[in-house]
């Protein structure tokens, strides 16, 4: 495009291209394709990443959480697997932990100097969630920070909610 006089058959060539190039069947659906291919860049992607894999770490250690706590009352590993894995999403899982626990999730974090995590931890899951849905350019350079403090952040939370919820007293 940068190349081309702006002009609407030069338009219509690079929708052309476009979709030759990556097989799309319709005008339309290679008119959808033309702002993210031209706003596509190698650093946008590894912001993306960022933002993926601090998610993904996240609802993992919140997993072993539950599975951890859910062992401590008695039931089995595998009994305990099953059930984080029947959770359906993060706010059942935070329900879970409020009757295991006796007091929200949001509340523990904040208690052990860890306010801005929660909300933190929150973001990050909307924005993977849109970006997950369709939104690819709904991760930013300044979200990338924020999950990358978040995840350092993470393990000074997940160690203090494990030694208070399952770490036995005798």
């Amino acid at each position: 495009m940068r190349a081309s006089d702006g002009s609407g058959a030069a338009y219509d060539k690079i929708l052309n291209a476009i979709r030759l190039g990556l097989d799309v069947c319709t005008r339309e659906d290679a008119r959808k394709s033309y702002v993210p291919l031209l706003q596509y860049s190698d650093t946008h992607e590894e912001h993306q990443v960022v933002v993926l894999l601090t998610a993904a770490m996240l609802e993992k250690l919140f997993g072993e959480l539950l599975k951890r706590m859910i062992v401590k009352t008695g039931k089995g590993w595998e009994q305990a697997r099953g059930a984080v894995r029947a959770m359906r999403g993060h706010r059942d899982r935070e329900k879970e932990f409020a009757k295991l626990a006796g007091v929200s999730l949001r509340d523990v974090v904040a208690r052990s100097k860890g306010s801005g995590f929660h909300f933190g931890w929150a973001e990050i899951r909307k924005l993977r969630n849109k970006f997950m849905h369709g939104m690819p350019f709904v991760i930013h350079v300044s979200d990338t920070e924020k999950a990358f403090e978040l995840a350092k952040e993470a393990f000074r939370v997940f160690a203090h909610l494990h030694n208070e919820f399952c770490v036995s007293d005798a």
